[in-house]
């Protein structure tokens, strides 16, 4: 069903774009602090509770990623924590990856619309 209005694609496609940004921004929000403070955290020689619960929230936002440092974790030697910071980049990866996405989306739905209204440039 296609509409005389030429502003309601315009307005819809607005809408979805201020939505998606809106996730970005979530998502970015979700990701960065707690890699912040996983990274930061002291290593102490005693069992850091607190880290290690922001570790596995990090692992849960980098799925499926985050698997492959968890079967690392399980099928090799005991990694130095320094090594630890494995933990934050499947997060990161996801978050870049929901970056890019965006980026291409918005491509395509320009390109869209440009085609849609006939605009060569």
């Amino acid at each position: 069903m296609t509409s005389d209005n030429p502003g309601e694609h315009v307005s819809g496609s607005v809408t979805k774009s201020a939505g998606r940004l809106t996730l970005l921004v979530l998502h970015a929000v979700l990701v960065i602090p707690p890699a912040v403070i996983f990274l930061s955290a002291d290593e102490g020689p005693d069992a850091d509770i607190g880290r290690g619960i922001i570790g596995l929230f990090l692992l849960l936002l980098g799925l499926p990623w985050s698997l492959l440092v968890v079967l690392l974790n399980v099928y090799s030697p005991p990694l130095p924590d320094s090594i630890s910071a494995l933990t934050v980049v499947p997060a990161l990866v996801n978050l870049a990856l929901h970056v890019w996405l965006g980026f291409v989306r918005a491509r395509a739905g320009h390109a869209g619309q440009r085609l849609e209204t006939g605009d060569a440039g």
